[in-house]
């Protein structure tokens, strides 16, 4: 993540940003376990390499929404592949019925951790 500049909390921010879309600064700090104003500092620096933008809301023009930009997206698509790619490198090793026993542990942890939210 070093060659896009995130730090593991960058990185958190914009993934939150991707499965919940528009989020105000506070949600957005809530989201990920962050204080306003260290939320805001990384909505900052986010905003500063591009990859998020600062709408209005429409509905409350007080508020600032905070959503990816297309240069956000487009960071997101690349860090996916490229995990992809890595864990398939790792996984290469299994054998089908051990990659078929933990494609079924993970579906079943992702409906536990699902109801979490």
């Amino acid at each position: 993540m070093q060659e896009y500049q995130l730090t593991p909390t960058l990185s958190r921010i914009l993934f939150t940003l991707k499965y919940h879309k528009k989020q105000s600064l506070s949600e957005l700090g809530a989201r990920v376990g962050l204080t306003t104003s260290n939320c805001s500092r990384a909505v900052d620096r986010l905003f500063e390499l591009g990859y998020i933008e600062r709408n209005e809301d429409q509905n409350d023009r007080r508020r600032t929404l905070i959503t990816l930009s297309s240069s956000g997206e487009k960071l997101i698509a690349d860090l996916r592949r490229k995990f992809r790619q890595e864990i398939k490198k790792h996984l290469s090793g299994l054998s089908q019925e051990d990659i078929r026993l933990l494609k079924e542990a993970s579906q079943q942890i992702h409906r536990v951790l699902s109801k979490l939210n």
